[in-house]
């Protein structure tokens, strides 16, 4: 072989070497090129719990989402869902359109007792546990079918319920704050055959979104209740087409979706403009169906400048003048020179403001804005607010609409009250209206015989330690060009018997509550400032003041509120104490945190301890169904258990000073409620573990490897298991019938190694391996042939070499 004929083999070789690791490469680009185009996997969009994700077939190549619900099984929207945002559309007037959730299904079947869809949000106006939770609630009854809002028996209607017909679900906007109104479409009255419509609304709704937190918050969530006698293994199946504008009837036989649409822009706030020499600041979120990452984010603006020339054609000003946006930018007043007469002044000194125009770009993995993908989507900033505005006559022409741009000095008003300059003092307006609203709120009995909403909300309160009043809202008497949702609130309050007043400040329009550590009587005043920190301002004896801590009761145009509370004894409320089960693992001694209980005033506590073995009983129960598992014992609320307290077979009186006894027989009903199945048989899987130092059932030794000790709240987790613990709680000065029962459930565990979980990549990249696995073993042979020189012999030489070895032994 000579060299020219091995240098042609090397790149020969080499060739393949290359092609071979390109080959991985662009094997490995276009499955990440298909991943994005076909975008997520069911299981990313959402969460089940006892229900499976699934597709069905409707033509060749076309699969639409299918939810498969057991019975109480629930799926859940796994990311933030938008509820309103705007939207281009030239039909317009000015461009946009307002959009609104909606959400396109069909049932499958109708083999359904209750279909409940639940949206959970943050409040609009303060509650114990920060969220609120809507539902739209379809049942069947002796073969009818209904649907109704909540607990709402004046939205209850009856519906012609078709199945496999799609329905859409849609908002719209709300008559109140805090309020969206809920309408069913593609589903007819049974009484007139008429679309369903607009049932009702649902409140207490903060912004614009519902935001998910994971087992905390979801946005959209599903469950269903099959009918009685159903089969353990009996689905309903829910068809899902379409979540605000996102298809979900275009997935792909392995449960995957195409992404559709475009992220949106959610603006979750109320705004006239913005403050001129400021940072720019505003609450708003990007909102894509189908997920919360990987999105794209640009924001541009255009400062009007009466100087600039004649815009391109074809090219608004906005494209041809735009700058970046950041939250360090700052707009100062635009200098130009007036009319020509070499006088310098600003937009801001002729107009008394800026006008800014401002556009959000959002796009995703698949909305790029490249040629031969989906277009990003624009967001104009003017859209969102009413207050947008153009340039007045007599300046240069701009089809722009702006907003304002100012010198924020004026702060938030009370709606009902103004300041009169010429009288020095502060006049009631529409007086009318707001004695209807106060007595509304805060007033004993209501103009139609209900209570106001300040005293339903205190009727509920346990005067005591970590009692509060979550205080309803106050929208209707505050008023700001910005809107209540930007407001910080002062509370200033009169605890009972204190001629003094206490202050709570900073607080937003959604967390205004107050502890109640005390029984009897509240007088409470509330103020606020804006954004900018400009304080509320009226007239005190002739001279306008700024509305402080220190003045505000002096100010009597202000108004003030009361509410009573009452020592109702002891509770250990749930929204303070969510999680009820923990996990251990062995040869630990384990600690049980301590619980929050409203209402105290000096606190008393004692523990007792369980072994929990279900072994015995699910032997004996043939029906799966009834069987129990850990999640059957976490699943009792601490309020389940103060309910059945307080019935004539459980009441404290009837423990004789065995308060654990009564406490787990308790715990134990609730249990058999549930599953519908004998107290006793329930109470069986329970078995009391002493503390150390006592003889349960003269068995001496049984029970003192674990250690308990109920003042210090530990045991030793000497066994695998499941443990419950029962806590209970009292008040030497109050009556025993005042106690409190609550309970943890701890499982102990084998300690174990713990490991990266498994992902798809490997089956994923079988063909890249494969392919660079014969790069690398062309390398090796391309390096063995270009160091390893071979001989330019020929085969003659070599056989006269070999001739004269043989000489040369024969000599020897």
């Amino acid at each position: 072989m000579n060299k020219k004929k091995l240098t042609a083999m090397s790149i020969m070789l080499a060739t393949m070497a290359v092609s071979s690791v390109v080959g991985g490469v662009m094997w490995k680009g276009d499955a990440v090129a298909e991943e994005t185009k076909n975008a997520y996997a069911l299981t990313s969009v959402f969460s089940v719990d006892g229900a499976e994700l699934n597709v069905e077939q409707q033509t060749d190549e076309s699969y639409v989402t299918a939810i498969e619900l057991k019975d109480a099984g629930t799926a859940s929207f796994a990311h933030n869902l938008a509820y309103e945002w705007r939207e281009a559309d030239t039909s317009e007037a000015r461009g946009f359109a307002v959009k609104y959730f909606r959400f396109t299904f069909a049932f499958k079947t109708l083999d359904f007792k209750s279909v409940t869809l639940s949206m959970d949000s943050e409040s609009a106006w303060a509650t114990k546990d920060d969220k609120t939770t809507n539902k739209l609630i379809f049942t069947e009854e002796g073969g009818n079918y209904f649907v109704q809002i909540n607990d709402d028996t004046t939205t209850k209607t009856q519906i012609a319920l078709i199945a496999e017909q799609p329905m859409t679900v849609s908002f719209g906007e709300g008559a109140t704050f805090g309020e969206f109104t809920v309408a069913l479409s593609g589903v007819n009255k049974t009484s007139d055959n008429s679309e369903v419509g607009v049932l009702g609304s649902f409140t207490n709704i903060a912004g614009k979104y519902g935001e998910y937190v994971y087992e905390e918050k979801a946005p959209l969530q599903i469950t269903a209740e099959l009918p009685d006698g159903a089969d353990a293994d009996a689905k309903l199946s829910m068809l899902v087409y379409e979540i605000n504008g996102q298809a979900f009837d275009e997935a792909t036989e392995d449960k995957k979706i195409y992404d559709t649409a475009a992220p949106v822009l959610v603006v979750n706030e109320e705004f006239s403009g913005f403050t001129m020499g400021a940072t720019f600041t505003m609450n708003y979120v990007m909102v894509d169906v189908l997920q919360d990452t990987n999105l794209s984010k640009t924001m541009e603006y255009y400062q009007y400048d009466p100087t600039d020339t004649v815009i391109t054609d074809g090219i608004d000003e906005f494209d041809e003048r735009k700058q970046t946006l950041t939250t360090s930018t700052i707009i100062f007043p635009m200098p130009y020179e007036d009319g020509g007469s070499g006088e310098t002044t600003t937009v801001y000194k002729k107009h008394g403001m800026e006008f800014v125009s401002i556009r959000f770009t959002l796009g995703d993995k698949v909305h790029t804005g490249n040629t031969d993908e989906p277009a990003k989507a624009v967001y104009d900033l003017a859209w969102y607010t009413d207050d947008a505005v153009q340039v007045p006559s007599g300046m240069r022409p701009s089809d722009l609409w702006y907003i304002a741009f100012d010198r924020s000095e004026v702060g938030a008003t009370y709606k009902y009250l103004q300041t009169n300059s010429t009288t020095k003092k502060n006049d009631v307006i529409n007086e009318a209206d707001y004695l209807a609203k106060k007595v509304d709120f805060d007033g004993k009995e209501a103009v139609d015989g209900k209570d106001g909403a300040l005293t339903v909300a205190a009727k509920d309160v346990y005067a005591g330690a970590n009692s509060y009043i979550y205080i309803p809202s106050l929208e209707w008497l505050f008023d700001d060009d910005n809107g209540y949702r930007n407001l910080k609130f002062t509370i200033s309050y009169k605890a009972p018997g204190s001629t003094t007043a206490a202050t709570s400040s900073g607080l937003a329009y959604n967390k205004l509550q107050l502890s109640v550590s005390k029984a009897g009587t509240y007088e409470f005043k509330v103020f606020a400032q804006d954004a900018e920190d400009n304080p509320m301002q009226y007239y005190l004896d002739g001279e306008l003041v700024d509305v402080t801590a220190d003045n505000v009761w002096d100010i009597e145009d202000i108004p003030y509120f009361s509410f009573s509370v009452k020592n109702q004894g002891l509770k250990v409320d749930d929204a303070k104490n969510t999680k009820r089960k923990y996990t251990s693992v062995l040869d630990q001694t384990y600690t049980v945190s301590a619980l929050t209980v409203v209402g105290s005033v000096s606190l008393q506590s004692n523990y007792a301890l369980y072994k929990v073995d279900v072994t015995e009983y699910n032997r004996s129960v043939t029906d799966v169904s009834k069987q129990l598992s850990t999640s059957d014992f976490s699943a009792v609320t601490y309020a389940q258990i103060a309910d059945k307290l307080k019935t004539s077979e459980y009441a404290l009186s009837t423990a004789n000073g065995k308060y654990f006894d009564l406490y787990l027989k308790a715990y134990s009903a609730i249990i058999a409620e549930n599953k519908d199945v004998e107290r006793d048989a329930v109470l069986g899987c329970f078995e009391k573990i002493g503390v150390m130092g006592d003889r349960v059932n003269n068995e001496t030794d049984k029970y003192e490897k674990f250690e308990g000790d109920p003042a210090s709240r530990t045991f030793k987790t000497v066994e695998e298991g499941n443990y419950l613990v029962l806590a209970d709680y009292y008040e030497q000065a109050i009556p025993e019938t005042t106690r409190a029962a609550a309970y943890k459930l701890v499982v102990v565990e084998t300690k174990v190694m713990t490991y990266e979980g498994e992902t798809d990549w490997l089956q994923n990249n079988v063909v890249s391996i494969v392919l660079f696995s014969i790069a690398g073993v062309l390398l090796i042979i391309i390096i063995i042939l270009l160091f390893v020189k071979p001989s330019d012999e020929t085969l003659e030489d070599l056989d006269e070499k070999s001739v004269k070895k043989k000489d040369r032994k024969k000599k020897e």
